[in-house]
């Protein structure tokens, strides 16, 4: 088993486990302040314990002092034992009593975490969810992620149909600022998934900083939502093959783009800069795919002079403009199209 199989069988054994650890350090963490806050204010009562009056037997034991420090935290006390001396009443009032509130808004705090937070949250994912329907999931918010969206958002496509998953404070801060729907979670994560609305999700997009991460990421969608559309974005080129069987429809090998168009600018002066003209909707040029328009129904590959019909798709087969200019087009066909994005052009026609 190679080191990245290693990880990825790890992660998938161990999924949230980070998670559930910080949150059980955090209780832990609150636990030991309070007792020490306990046992500061104890010791407080008990140096100055003939300062205390107890009615009940005029006697203040130890067990007394632990008991009037429990209930003077907790409540207002109830006046069987009492401050009588002027120092016994400074110290309760400048030295117990803030950390008297101390202890309550830590007592708050933690209730909030455990019940009102969850109750919340709860009820902003059902609303969530109700918004949620054929949009993009866009996994990791890094810069690969924010050129995805602003692409997108440059197509036309509105915010209310992006919605970010990322685990990082400042990616989320990011994507909120640019009006996208920003959801802290980790997409290796089934619950994640859910809440981001994978089963109603036009397509999920994972640009992750490692690949077996990914992989994760890839499978866990995969088994959620076998229709969904996966791009994955991949570092490592012999990770390639995996993702494609870990269920990617499309894997880019970030690497391998980037050395094609810097291989071909070697011998070229103006067929890169055409190039990423096509891959940006900024661009002059225009590459789409899409359904006939009535004009072309009939027609030959060939036969357009303000447009390259480059080729067409029809029941699964694939006919290129190269091969069989003369092939002639039909409603229901998906045609893949270079034009100017100047000219002005009806809309295609419906299936």
């Amino acid at each position: 088993m190679s080191e990245f199989e290693r990880t990825l069988y790890r992660r998938v054994r161990l999924p949230g486990l980070g998670l559930v650890r910080a949150r059980r350090h955090a209780l832990l963490l609150r636990v030991l302040v309070v007792l020490g806050l306990i046992v500061f204010t104890s010791l407080l009562f008990w140096l100055d314990r003939d300062g205390l009056r107890d009615s009940h037997d005029g006697h203040v034991s130890f067990g007394d002092v632990l008991y009037f420090t429990m209930v003077t935290l907790t409540t207002v006390g109830y006046g069987d034992i009492v401050p009588v001396t002027p120092m016994a009443r400074l110290i309760d009032a400048f030295a117990v009593t803030p950390i008297r509130l101390l202890v309550w808004f830590i007592f708050i705090g933690t209730a909030y975490e455990l019940l009102a937070r969850n109750a919340i949250e709860a009820w902003r994912m059902q609303r969530l969810k109700k918004m949620l329907k054929n949009h993009s999931i866009i996994c990791g918010y890094g810069r690969t992620g924010q050129v995805a969206v602003n692409e997108l958002l440059s197509k036309g496509v509105d915010t209310r149909t992006i919605l970010v998953l990322d685990t990082r404070e400042q990616s989320l801060l990011a994507a909120a600022d640019a009006g996208l729907t920003a959801l802290r979670g980790d997409p290796t994560h089934a619950s994640s998934l859910i809440q981001a609305g994978i089963g109603e999700a036009k397509a999920v997009i994972f640009s992750l900083a490692r690949d077996d991460t990914t992989a994760l990421a890839v499978l866990t969608a995969r088994q959620m939502a076998p229709e969904v559309r996966i791009i994955a974005l991949v570092r490592d080129e012999e990770n390639v093959s995996l993702l494609q069987r870990a269920g990617a429809d499309l894997v880019i090998h970030q690497g391998r783009v980037n050395g094609y168009l810097l291989a071909d600018a070697v011998d070229t002066r103006f067929s890169v800069g055409f190039m990423i003209d096509l891959m940006t909707c900024r661009g002059r040029f225009n590459l789409s795919e899409r359904a006939p328009m009535a004009d072309e129904i009939g027609q030959a590959l060939g036969s357009f002079k303000s447009r390259l019909i480059v080729g067409l798709e029809r029941e699964g087969s694939r006919y290129l403009y190269s091969a069989d200019p003369e092939v002639r087009i039909q409603a229901g066909d998906l045609l893949l199209v270079i034009d100017d994005r100047k000219v002005s052009r009806v809309q295609p026609v419906a299936e």
